[in-house]
């Protein structure tokens, strides 16, 4: 279990999956209301979402019941590396494993991943 920092509003987490997909959670302390989490690429703000969706193996490693969000990294994101954050909308705090590197368009790992996405 994850314990959250002294006097946090919320707290969580972010995995990687492969540098384009994201899985996490933020959750409150003390409520079950969902919480919102910013995505900042470079610093800058791209997106918000919503914690309300399920994920096993995180509900599992953390022992919360929901709470959890799925990310995808727009394509328009890969021109380049950037440094992806994930923080609380509530309190900016930074989820636990955030920030994280991506990978760009021209990067051998990027077109392997792209191509074996296309096959499935």
């Amino acid at each position: 279990m994850l314990i959250p920092k002294q006097n946090a509003n919320t707290f969580g987490a972010v995995h990687i999956d492969n540098y384009l997909d994201f899985i996490g959670f933020c959750k409150h302390v003390n409520n079950d209301s969902a919480c919102c989490v910013d995505i900042f690429l470079d610093n800058v703000k791209i997106d918000t979402l919503i914690c309300n969706q399920s994920n096993q193996k995180l509900e599992e490693i953390y022992e919360i019941s929901g709470h959890c969000f799925f990310y995808q990294l727009d394509e328009k994101y890969c021109d380049k590396r950037h440094k992806i954050s994930f923080k609380s909308s509530e309190d900016g705090i930074e989820l636990f494993n955030s920030p994280i590197g991506t990978m760009a368009k021209d990067e051998d790992i990027y077109i392997q991943y792209k191509s074996l996405k296309v096959s499935n």
